[in-house]
């Protein structure tokens, strides 16, 4: 089973970035839908605040610094 498959079996809703599927060398690879465009904006916005939070968390309480 996929992760989104087994988050809805959960009753959570998947937030999952849509990825481009990667090609061989001399295939064209299809592009994102309009769609999966948006939904990845949606759910890039919210992460980057996430992720600015997890960083100073790291920056402030980081212990194994060897300059304090």
């Amino acid at each position: 089973m996929g992760k989104e498959k087994d988050l809805k079996a959960l009753g959570i809703q998947p937030r999952i970035i849509k990825r481009r599927v990667r090609g061989k060398q001399h295939e064209p690879t299809p592009e994102l839908t309009a769609s999966q465009k948006r939904f990845n904006g949606l759910v890039s916005k919210v992460r980057a605040r996430v992720e600015h939070v997890f960083a100073g968390w790291k920056t402030v309480f980081n212990t194994n610094s060897k300059f304090k």
